[in-house]
């Protein structure tokens, strides 16, 4: 009969635990609750490009559709989790650093005045200026539609 009660003391005590336990942390305020596992939006907003090295090695992989559009510049769509595109990435090659130091905001503004895009940043890396953006004109246009028209385009 002791060790019945010993065991029922110790099962009411730890439900009474948990009971107190969730009605505090429910309780706490919003401003003082600090969960770990949130990301900070600086680390979210991670550049896509950020070296030199990346930009040599950027590939079409399972996040990303690379396009080398005629030389004239390279272009990088970033996908959701539905295969939409979310981010975009224009990356344009100089002479040299100072030619494209000149040319970061002339690119930037002209990127600009295409209503349905928002730049995000536009920065100069060596001879390269990288233009981040989101463009709404993309919003219904699949992966695979975007695949099969810029084909032989596509950098692997």
């Amino acid at each position: 009969m002791l060790k019945y009660n010993s065991v029922s003391g110790i099962s009411v005590l730890i439900v009474v635990l948990i009971i107190i336990a969730a009605s505090v942390g429910c309780s706490v305020q919003k401003d003082n609750f600090d969960v770990s596992g949130m990301t900070n939006d600086e680390d979210f907003n991670k550049a896509v490009i950020s070296t030199v090295d990346d930009i040599k090695n950027v590939v079409t992989d399972d996040d990303k559709l690379v396009i080398n559009y005629f030389d004239a510049y390279t272009w990088i769509i970033l996908f959701n989790d539905d295969n939409m595109p979310k981010k975009m990435v224009y990356i344009y090659r100089f002479e040299n650093r100072e030619e494209a130091l000149k040319m970061t905001d002339i690119r930037k503004s002209e990127l600009e005045k295409n209503r349905t895009m928002k730049v995000e940043s536009c920065r100069n890396i060596e001879e390269y200026v990288v233009a981040e953006l989101i463009d709404t004109s993309f919003d219904n246009i699949s992966r695979e539609t975007l695949e099969n028209n810029f084909n032989g385009l596509i950098v692997y």
